[in-house]
C-alpha cells in the first residue's frame, strides 16, 4: 500500500493505472506485460516526481533530480519543493499541489521555475492526485516539461502513448471549438507554426492567428506553450 512505502522500489515494477483523473500505483496483475510500469514512466522525456501529501519527495527520475540541483536519488529523498525553489516558486507549486488534492483532478499550468540558487526554467507542470490501492488519495504526481530543453509536443506525445494524457476532442465539457479553431490547434500541437497551419489550410495567416486567439480565450491561457499543454492535457 503506498502510503507505507517511505520510499519507492523501483524494483516493483509498479504499474501506473488511471483513476478519477488521477494515478494509482499497483503492483503488476499476473502476466502483465509491464509496459505502464512505474520503471517505465520514470524514462518518459519529462520530469518526474512522486510525493507524498505532505509534500516530501519520494522518487524522482534523472531529469528531476537534475533540475533539482541535487546530484542522486538520495540526495532527493525527504525534501520537499521548499528545500529545492525560491519561495516564490516553493509557495506556487505548494498551491498547485492543494488544488490538485482539492479537486481529485489532474491540473496544468506554465510557470517559471526557479531554484534557491537563482536557477530559472520555464516549466509546464502537470500534476495528477495519486491514489493508493484503497482508492484513498495519498500524494501527487508531478510532470514537468521543459520546452525550452525538449520539444513540448514531443513530450506531450510520450504522455499520450504512455496513457497519462487522452487525445484532444472537438468538445471538452464546456468548450466548444469550431472546425477551423479544432484544425488549427490540431496543427499547432503537431509543432506547425501559424503561416504552415494557414498554407495548410488554405486561410491567412491573419485568420490562423484569429482562430488560435479564439481558442486561447475559450480555454482561458495566455500563451501558446500553455494552449497547446492544456490541449493535450485535457482528460475527461
Amino acid at each position: 500500500m503506498l502510503k507505507k512505502i517511505k520510499h519507492f522500489d523501483t524494483s516493483m515494477e509498479l504499474i501506473v493505472q488511471n483513476f478519477h483523473g488521477g494515478i494509482k500505483l499497483n503492483p503488476p496483475p499476473p502476466h502483465h506485460d509491464g509496459i505502464r510500469s512505474l520503471k517505465n514512466m520514470l524514462q518518459l522525456p519529462v520530469d518526474v516526481c512522486v510525493i507524498n501529501r505532505n509534500g516530501v519527495a519520494l522518487i524522482m527520475n534523472e531529469r528531476a533530480i537534475a533540475r533539482s540541483g541535487f546530484n542522486s536519488l538520495n540526495d532527493c529523498l525527504d525534501k520537499t519543493i521548499f528545500d529545492v525553489a525560491n519561495h516564490q516558486t516553493a509557495h506556487f507549486i505548494a498551491y498547485q499541489h492543494k488544488i490538485t488534492s482539492h479537486m481529485n483532478k489532474i491540473q496544468m499550468i506554465e510557470y517559471d521555475f526557479i531554484r534557491r540558487d537563482d536557477f530559472k526554467l520555464r516549466c509546464i507542470l502537470i500534476s495528477y492526485p495519486l491514489y493508493d490501492d484503497f482508492n484513498k488519495l495519498v500524494g501527487i504526481l508531478d510532470l514537468s516539461i521543459t520546452p525550452d530543453k525538449y520539444p513540448l509536443v514531443e513530450s506531450l506525445s510520450h504522455l499520450m502513448e504512455f496513457g497519462l494524457l487522452n487525445k484532444p476532442s472537438q468538445h471538452m465539457d464546456n468548450i466548444r471549438f469550431s472546425k477551423r479553431e479544432f484544425d488549427c490547434l490540431n496543427l499547432l500541437a503537431e509543432g506547425k507554426t501559424a503561416k504552415v497551419i494557414g498554407r495548410k489550410l488554405k486561410l491567412s495567416h491573419r485568420t490562423v492567428e484569429h482562430y488560435l486567439e479564439n481558442c486561447m480565450n475559450k480555454m482561458k491561457v495566455t500563451t501558446r506553450y500553455e494552449l497547446i499543454a492544456k490541449f493535450l492535457s485535457y482528460r475527461a
